[in-house]
């Protein structure tokens, strides 16, 4: 099974993060990339597999 390092969590959630506070349902984010639904349910997937 595949368990994400703390890294890649720590970017997932920062993503979730930025689209949160978007105002709209896609966001830009730290490194000026686009944030839409396909890149935040790859997040949401990495942070459900984080190890608790």
């Amino acid at each position: 099974m595949f368990v994400p390092s703390d890294a890649a969590v720590r970017e997932a959630e920062e993503l979730l993060a930025d689209l949160g506070r978007a105002s709209s349902g896609v966001a830009v984010d730290s490194k000026g990339f686009l944030i839409d639904e396909a890149v935040a349910r790859t997040a949401r997937r990495v942070v459900e597999r984080a190890p608790s």
